[in-house]
């Protein structure tokens, strides 16, 4: 049976939707807002000020509210993919945003008009943000770091990784016991690997080998005698051996470990634990730092297809490898850079990301812990948020704690119905923070017009601080996203009349991806 709502009646639920999801998480916006308590069905709760997060927890008993708060918590979550921060200003614009144009809707101003206009006039914004971007220097990459996290030693840790690691990608998190914050550099190509018998370890839990012999097999490895030749030229010149193949039969991988306990080879035999093109694309990184030639056919397989590599550390998970970095794998790496401009792809994009980052530097594991769980989890998404603030930041920043955008609103004469929309929503996230630290807006923002807008008012001190000597900034890409996101959900909600309900189908088994219904 179906049900549907349309008219009046949808606008309103959709106007509930928004404020009940827009309520719920702007109180955590800035230094001084709020936490919100989430009770979850698989763990304990915990608490937390991070947008997305609350956001995705929302939800109502009303199914209409529902349908309408997953559209919504859509613009959140697409800033968050997008830059990794803004959820909570993506849902402050989202609202004044939505409910500006339902009012003016409601004096019989056409929503699809209303549409065109709004997405007009936001490039007319978008090129005003331009001209206030400043670029970003290393001193600033602390200070966004402390306002997107709250913490110093969180700030500390993010802008040491920042000036090591080239991309967030490349950047793991794993919580400890401890309540401590930490971070660990790896040097080297690292990628999953399975090795097909432990024995090959040693009894140990890893092994390194340095200045080893390498060779990548685009295939299954399966009779010894084939490559019995290479073998022995291995033995005799005593050095230890990489071999990476598709798979290994059993009799190949007994026979390589018989010669390995014996004492008379040195043998790592590695899997690649990837699939489809990652599976190709690592075989062809390993082929370009070695040096080595990847082989198709065991039957070919010599020494004329080795290459060599500094140094390579296997675990029953992994491997890491460190190279020499010549001209060719430099021509390698611009390759890759220009290959990335073509991924549209965010799973992959991130892939290409992390291969970039090893062949140009270091990866990097954050180690991050407190004294209970609950704690632990607050602490990660800070890291977290922090992370993405300073990685997004790399195209330039804005003035922080709203100024930017309330620079651009008084920028905005205010004539017509879109003009006014815009330059009330500009005006929010400023309006906003003031609201969650207790303080009077229009006193503040007076103060600022003084100022000509060449200093900002800092939340943590209550001071007011000229652009050289200020520690708030915000992203130039988070701001933009939220200002994409926000305006695209709120206009698409607008012109929709109906909603129709399947009341028979049970809402977890709903999916997501509609090109599959």
């Amino acid at each position: 049976m179906k049900k549907i709502v349309s008219g009046d009646c949808l606008q309103e639920k959709m106007k509930d939707a928004i404020d009940l999801l827009c309520d719920t998480v702007k109180c955590t916006l800035g230094p001084k807002g709020s936490n919100v308590i989430i009770d979850h069905s698989s763990f304990s709760p915990f608490i937390t000020n991070d947008g997305v997060t609350i956001a995705q927890n929302i939800q109502s008993e009303d199914e209409v509210i529902n349908v309408v708060l997953e559209l919504a918590k859509e613009s959140s979550i697409k800033t968050n993919e997008q830059v990794g921060d803004g959820t909570t200003t993506t849902l402050v614009l989202l609202q004044i945003i939505f409910n500006l144009c339902l009012k003016y809707i409601k004096t019989g101003i056409s929503s699809i008009l209303l549409k065109k206009q709004l997405n007009e006039y936001l490039n007319k914004i978008l090129d005003l943000l331009e001209e206030e971007k400043i670029p970003l220097s290393l001193d600033m990459v602390k200070n966004i770091a402390r306002i997107s996290s709250n913490d110093s030693d969180i700030a500390d840790v993010v802008s040491e990784v920042f000036c090591k690691v080239s991309s967030k990608d490349a950047i793991s998190v794993k919580e400890v016991e401890e309540n401590l914050i930490d971070v660990i550099y790896y040097k080297g190509y690292s990628f999953q690997s399975v090795l097909p018998s432990s024995l090959l370890l040693l009894d140990k839990t890893s092994i390194k080998y340095d200045d080893s012999l390498f060779l990548v097999v685009d295939d299954v490895l399966s009779d010894i005698e084939n490559i019995s030749d290479m073998l022995n030229d291995v033995m005799k010149s005593m050095k230890p051996l990489v071999i990476v193949a598709k798979d290994f039969t059993d009799f190949f991988v007994n026979n390589i470990v018989s010669l390995v306990l014996d004492g008379n080879l040195k043998c790592i035999l590695l899997k690649v634990n990837e699939y489809g093109i990652r599976h190709r694309v690592v075989l062809k990184d390993l082929e370009k730092l070695s040096g080595s030639k990847i082989v198709n056919q065991e039957s070919n397989v010599s020494t004329f297809n080795f290459g060599v590599v500094k140094s390579v550390f296997v675990n029953n998970e992994e491997t890491r490898i460190d190279f020499n970095l010549d001209s060719n794998l430099e021509n390698y790496i611009l390759q890759i850079n220009e290959e990335l401009k073509s991924v549209s792809d965010d799973y992959l994009k991130e892939f290409y990301n992390k291969r970039l980052s090893m062949f140009n530097g270091y990866t990097a594991c954050v180690l991050i812990g407190a004294n209970t769980k609950t704690e632990s989890r607050e602490k990660r998404m800070r890291l977290d948020d922090a992370i993405c603030a300073v990685y997004s930041s790399k195209d330039g920043v804005l003035l922080g704690g709203g100024i930017a955008l309330l620079k651009v609103s008084n920028k905005i004469s205010g004539e017509s119905e879109v003009e006014k929309i815009w330059k009330c929503a500009l005006r929010m996230p400023f309006q906003q923070l003031m609201i969650n630290s207790g303080l009077d807006c229009e006193s503040i923002e007076a103060k600022l017009v003084d100022l000509n807008y060449n200093s900002v008012f800092n939340l943590y001190n209550e001071e007011y601080e000229t652009i050289d000597e200020t520690i708030v900034m915000d992203s130039y890409n988070v701001i933009v996203n939220s200002l994409l996101s926000a305006c695209s959900i709120a206009t698409m909600l607008i012109t929709t009349n109906s909603l129709v309900i399947n009341e028979q189908l049970n809402n977890l088994n709903k999916i997501n991806d509609y090109g599959n219904i």
